[in-house]
């Protein structure tokens, strides 16, 4: 709303040089050392205590409805030859110590081999292990495990904290673990030996095999026959995946084979373990497309993804809760992501539009995808990872699951000969790579809730190359009140913890949120509030006492402020309007209301019936420029300016009376001002339909024929164009652009303008580049620096499962741009981060 930022000679803060940490870049270029994961967007672990890594967890966010914790430990599982391997990783990739010993855990089952292939987190910390162990005579059993989460054996199940299971003294091979109320269900190949037809005693066929374990790792003698169940196909049937059915049944899902042929088998099982005639009359579907099901996902309309390999990609089914395929879906009734190669998802994650993440792998690639509500990949969303350095013979996917932001974490790990490792990538919702240059934040931190709505509107860089944005939290608890929120970033793009709390900061008494921040000399932080009261922090984030004695001061009047400017005599003059009328106010540097403006330091500006401002910009000469609208009739409003003089009367050497106004032909207003190194007065705002709206006057208030031939300039880049903020600069105009490409999908772009109002070819080849995040994102405030400009605003998404609770999402999101330094002569450079609001 508002927001305008200067670079020029005359103003209060001088920097000589460039402030730390800018890149030597081309204009338009993210900045990739502000923010990002780990190195290019991932992070590979310390080698693995074992040959092989066969299954990953996060601890503890995962199991929080597919939410990550930003910090997770992970959980690694495999073997080493003879035992069970389970290794606790920390964030950084390094080894846990305070995990088992020094990280690891050993479980042996007493056998020739252990191999532990799945892992899981209960609702009350456990971590149960399953895979096979296998014996001398190259039979196998089921084998189970359950850790404390110190990394222990846990001595109340079953005593020893590990068990096994047989099914018919044949090779039994565990693949996968789903809760089952307070107990477990493991499923795996049960080779039927000796019990099919041909009565075979060797190579025999396999069965769905499963196993329900009670709490106290028993054999649940409800649960089939005697706690285990084994069906059987026409084929060798393998289970891969396992998901929960609706009243205590379960679906399982894998490869059927037989002779040289394959496809794939799902099936629905009753909570006493048979085939449920609900599902297609007979309990289970087959088919060959895709060739195997290797893994499994309920949408937010209870259809069910059954996601497996196909020769150029991953393919995707979608069934009904009778087992019959849904209609439309895809082509043909599926859907398919093209990686150009043969390709295993092996991770689902949806999303309350119908969206859905798939993860999986092709080759030496992590794969990454979104497929839309119909069934088509999301244009844009695919990303290859190629993790096929020297030596890597083995990729695999182990998890996918949201960050608590707009970011995806994808775990997998690698193979090197007999060393394994995990890796860990972070990726923006987007489907593009979290390598720096975009930074985004969610004040709802904590991961067992629905995350707050957050949308940042204002930000300024401060002399040390910090970044300070502050906007509005909003909690989904409706008893609980919004409040503003002010977040610090270091130069390195990572949350302060010198500020507030752990870099973040909420003012409870900003309850309407903050619309615009100004930093004094001193290194104090001047937080406006939408309901014009204004807020002074000390630099750690704290309130400032000695600001009207309580460190908060107020208008007292019903209007909205929506912008700051600081005087160089250090008094803060605050910007806005009501509904009727243009709204000034000023502070001394005390905080309190300064009686030498207007009347009792307020001044109220009505043009027309309906009329409110929206940006305040201080010219070099000490007068104020504010901006907004003004309203003509019902279906006509113009842009509005006002100049003021020191004392807050208007100034009639602008236009003959302080006010100006400026038709576009239709419905406009201005949401943002900025004076030009050379006087020029540039605003920003819309134009309604036709796209967004600016216009630049000479210091006297007539429109500049040199920008864009009449002084004003409508762009439509995205559809329904509003640009919100501006920072201008001697080489040039950047300014913020919101649309609606995709009802109700927004979608933001930062342009950059020269001049003479064209679209800046320097600036990313074409003058302009995609504010993208989530998919839906907006940029709402610009702050500049030497070497450094930041769009901030909020990244949109829609967020899964929250106690099946589902609903748009907003983030602060921050995208740091590289732009050109050496603009100053003489290397000298003066910004004003005060100006911004």
């Amino acid at each position: 709303m508002h927001k305008s930022i200067t670079i020029a000679a005359v103003f209060l803060l001088a920097v000589v040089g460039s402030i730390a940490g800018p890149i030597q870049a081309a204009a338009g270029d993210l900045d990739h050392s502000f923010g990002g994961y780990g190195a290019d967007g991932r992070v590979t672990s310390a080698a693995f205590p074992g040959t092989s890594i066969f299954a990953a967890v996060a601890q503890p966010g995962d199991k929080l409805a597919g939410v990550a914790a930003p910090a997770d430990k992970l959980i690694a599982v495999g073997t080493n030859g003879p035992d069970f391997v389970v290794a606790r990783y920390l964030a950084d990739g390094a080894l846990d110590p305070t995990f088992g010993t020094m990280g690891v855990t050993l479980v042996d089952f007493n056998s020739k081999i252990d191999s532990a292939s799945a892992v899981m987190l209960t609702a009350d910390d456990m971590i149960v292990v399953a895979g096979t162990t296998g014996f001398e005579d190259d039979n196998s059993d089921f084998a189970i495990a359950r850790l404390t989460a110190d990394g222990a054996l846990d001595p109340t199940f079953s005593q020893d904290g590990k068990t096994t299971v047989d099914f018919f003294g044949g090779r039994d091979r565990a693949r996968a673990i789903l809760a089952r109320g307070t107990g477990l269900l493991i499923a795996g190949a049960a080779e039927a030996k000796g019990i099919l037809p041909t009565g075979c005693t060797t190579a025999c066929h396999d069965t769905f095999g499963f196993a329900e374990l009670l709490d106290d790792g028993s054999l649940n003698q409800a649960f089939g026959n005697q706690g285990h169940a084994s069906i059987g196909f026409i084929g060798s049937a393998v289970p891969l995946a396992l998901l929960a059915a609706p009243a205590d049944g379960f679906y399982a899902a894998g490869l059927l084979s037989e002779d040289t042929s394959s496809g794939y088998v799902i099936a629905r099982i009753t909570p006493q373990g048979g085939l449920d005639p609900a599902f297609n009359s007979k309990g289970y579907r087959t088919g060959t497309a895709p060739n195997r099901i290797t893994t499994l996902a309920q949408m937010p309309d209870a259809t069910i993804i059954a996601a497996g390999n196909l020769d150029t990609g991953f393919g995707l089914l979608r069934l009904n809760a009778d087992g019959s395929l849904l209609p439309g879906w895809g082509t043909g009734d599926l859907a398919t992501v093209d990686v150009g190669a043969r390709a295993a998802p092996l991770a689902l994650l949806p999303f309350h539009d119908g969206t859905l993440a798939v993860a999986g792998v092709s080759d030496k690639h992590l794969v990454l995808a979104q497929v839309n509500e119909q069934g088509q990949t999301v244009p844009d969303s695919m990303s290859l990872t190629d993790l096929g350095g020297a030596g890597v013979g083995l990729v695999r996917v182990h998890g996918l699951a949201l960050v608590p932001d707009v970011r995806l974490r994808l775990i997998g790990s690698i193979q090197e000969g007999n060393i394994a490792r995990l890796v860990v990538a972070h990726h923006f919702l987007d489907g593009s790579a979290d390598n720096g240059g975009r930074q985004s934040t969610d004040f709802g931190i904590d991961p067992a809730q629905r995350p707050n709505d957050d949308l940042a509107q204002a930000a300024l860089f401060q002399p040390d190359g910090k970044l300070v944005v502050a906007g509005i939290t909003i909690p989904f608890q409706q008893q609980q009140s919004a409040s503003a929120a002010i977040a610090r970033y270091t130069v390195a793009g990572a949350l302060d913890q010198s500020f507030g709390e752990g870099g973040l900061l909420l003012l409870p008494l900003l309850t309407r949120g903050a619309t615009a921040i100004a930093f004094q000399p001193d290194g104090k932080i001047v937080v406006v509030g939408a309901d014009f009261s204004v807020v002074r922090l000390n630099p750690d984030g704290s309130l400032d006492m000695s600001f009207n004695g309580t460190g908060s001061a107020n208008v007292g009047i019903r209007a909205n402020a929506e912008s700051i400017v600081l005087q160089p005599d250090g008094k803060l003059v605050v910007g806005g309007g009501t509904n009727t009328a243009f709204v000034a106010a000023r502070f001394t540097a005390s905080g309190v209301l300064d009686k030498t403006f207007g009347q009792a330091g307020i001044v109220q500006t009505s043009i027309g019936p309906r009329s409110t401002g929206y940006d305040l910009a201080l010219q070099p000469d000490g007068k104020i420029i504010a901006a907004g609208v003004t309203e003509i009739s019902a279906e006509d409003n113009d842009i509005a300016l006002l100049r003021y003089n020191y004392d807050g009367s208007l100034d009639a050497s602008f236009d003959g009376d302080g006010i100006l106004t400026t038709d576009f032909g239709g419905l406009e207003l201005a949401f943002s001002v900025a004076i030009q190194p050379d006087g020029s007065i540039l605003v920003g705002g819309t134009a309604a339909n036709k796209g967004a709206a600016f216009a630049r006057y000479r210091p006297n208030g007539a429109l500049d024929p040199s920008f864009d031939g009449d002084g004003k300039l409508i762009l439509q880049i995205i559809g329904g164009d509003v640009s919100r903020a501006l920072a201008v600069s001697p080489a040039g105009i950047t300014a913020t652009l919101c649309g609606e490409a995709r009802p109700p999908r927004i979608s933001g772009v930062v342009v950059r303008l020269t001049l003479d109002g064209k679209l800046d070819p320097s600036f990313n080849g074409n003058g302009q580049r995609a504010f993208r995040f989530a998919g839906a994102d907006c940029p709402l405030g610009l702050a500049s620096a030497p070497g450094r400009i930041a769009a901030v605003g909020f990244a949109r998404h829609f967020t899964h499962l929250f106690d099946n609770v589902d609903d748009l999402s907003e983030d602060f999101a921050v995208m740091m741009f590289a732009q050109p330094t050496g603009e100053m002569p003489g290397g000298q450079y003066r910004y004003l981060p005060l100006a911004q609001t």
